[in-house]
């Protein structure tokens, strides 16, 4: 037998990664690089389960009713989490923007009205001028928190926090508590 290897995001609509280079520009011939971490927001964390229960239930139709079952807690605890998210925001002004330091967070920024603020840019850090313009970005808005991840350097991030006295939270897109991981995510930008 073969292993069957599925899409699980092949219903998410992608969207853009977002840079915070103003000089950054296209050619003709370039399109946008797609954000490819698509778990980050219960909407589309609710359309990969279904993909991943009717692909379970086409090739193993014996077992339906055990993973309706599943899915249908697993959509109920994604629609929770999505409530929990929106009232944990209520009094976070549409459009505030937050900083991170890899640009993670798009589908939660995108599907939360908020704005991700990215440090570094496909993995590199930033030069010395680029964290020049970050931190008198970061003074104008009044950032209070920098977000990181355990799977980068902290350094770029740090050199900033240390700079405007502000606190780094790390939170990772991975990890597997997604539901909590969310939550967190959500009380460290309505604190910002």
């Amino acid at each position: 037998k073969l292993m069957k290897i599925i899409d699980c995001s092949k219903t998410v609509e992608r969207i853009d990664v977002k840079s915070n280079k103003k000089s950054e520009k296209l050619n003709s011939n370039q399109l946008p690089k797609k954000d490819v971490h698509v778990w980050t927001t219960p909407k589309n964390i609710q359309k990969i389960g279904e993909t991943i229960y009717e692909t379970l239930v086409k090739y193993d139709s014996i077992n339906k009713d055990y993973y309706k079952k599943n899915y249908e807690a697993f959509i109920k605890k994604a629609q929770e989490t999505d409530t929990q998210i929106k009232e944990i925001l209520q009094n976070t002004k549409e459009g505030t923007k937050f900083m991170v330091f890899h640009p993670a967070w798009g589908y939660f920024a995108n599907d939360y009205k908020l704005e991700q603020m990215p440090i570094e840019v496909e993995g590199k850090e930033p030069k010395p001028k680029e964290i020049h313009q970050v931190l008198e970005k970061a003074k104008e808005l009044n950032i209070k928190t920098i977000l990181t991840q355990p799977e980068f350097s902290q350094k770029g991030a740090e050199v900033i926090a240390n700079e405007l006295n502000i606190k780094v939270v790390e939170i990772s897109p991975l990890n597997p508590e997604w539901s909590q991981n969310l939550l967190n995510l959500a009380k460290a930008i309505s604190q910002n």
